[in-house]
């Protein structure tokens, strides 16, 4: 695979350790906020109430567990077949994070507790409502309909990805191919206009926001014009989501959009070794 400079990596490895836990504090706080709800509705017997917070704080948990699980080694490119516009192709993948069956089970489970929990405390205070008094478990019902609406599209999403094609960076000898952080997006190679590594910018003039800290960029955004067109747009790679090495990937990304002669080789052996 085309090597990179060690002297011009953007990102340090993956945080381990106490450095993963800093960046994964919103989450702690979130799990101690929804479990410390769910207990304290318990010890009021509002049962409704307690259980879908309880069950959400346990994902939410899971969440921050497989994260842990993670390896701390890159995993490297290879060789795979992934499905395009025009069938199946020859690629060369960069691996992302693989929703697994239990993951994703788990997730639709956490969802339909949540979402019977929420219809049957909206329905037990419609029928006793009268008035303001009832107003905030009316509130607290549609928040968690719509939470658990949230959380049962992303079940879903986790089970068919850990049913489909694995999720990664796919390069090809006509185009690139994203599966797995959001609806598979493709484009083609003809069409990139330019590739650069990111952080999303503020809003207002306090410059730009850096969700992985000092470990590197959050992003590598490749930017295009469909079909020729005049009107830029961009395919967005969260390198939240790499198992990879992302500095590996930005290098080759950057050199296949600026030597088509070496485009033939992406999806056989000869993309590895070179």
């Amino acid at each position: 695979m085309t090597s990179h400079d060690p002297a011009a990596r953007l990102w340090a490895p993956r945080h381990r350790g106490w450095k993963l836990a800093h960046h994964l504090l919103p989450a702690f706080i979130l799990v101690a906020v929804l479990l410390g709800a769910g207990v304290w509705g318990l010890t009021a017997q509002e049962w409704l109430l307690s259980s879908p917070l309880l069950a959400l704080g346990v994902g939410v948990g899971w969440s921050i567990v497989r994260e842990y699980r993670r390896g701390g080694a890159d995993e490297p490119p290879a060789t795979a077949a992934v499905v395009t516009s025009t069938g199946r192709r020859a690629a060369t993948r960069f691996a992302t994070t693989r929703a697994s069956a239990y993951t994703g089970g788990l997730t639709v489970g956490v969802a339909v507790v949540t979402l019977v929990s929420a219809l049957a405390l909206g329905a037990d205070t419609l029928t006793e409502y009268d008035g303001a008094a009832h107003l905030p478990p009316l509130l607290a019902a549609v928040m968690l309909l719509g939470v658990g609406v949230i959380v049962t599209i992303e079940g879903v999403r986790m089970l068919k990805l850990s049913a489909e094609q694995p999720p990664g960076v796919y390069l090809t000898r006509s185009r690139i191919v994203l599966v797995g952080q959001a609806p598979t997006a493709e484009l083609f190679w003809k069409d990139v206009t330019g590739v650069r590594a990111e952080d999303p910018a503020k809003h207002g003039p306090l410059g730009q926001r850096h969700p992985l800290g000092e470990r590197g960029p959050s992003r590598i955004v490749v930017r295009h014009r469909p079909g020729g067109g005049s009107a830029e747009e961009r395919l967005t790679i969260l390198v939240q989501y790499l198992t990879c090495d992302p500095n590996l990937l930005l290098a080759s990304i950057e050199h296949y959009a600026a030597t088509p002669a070496d485009r033939p080789r992406l999806g056989t052996d000869a993309a590895l070794a070179a």
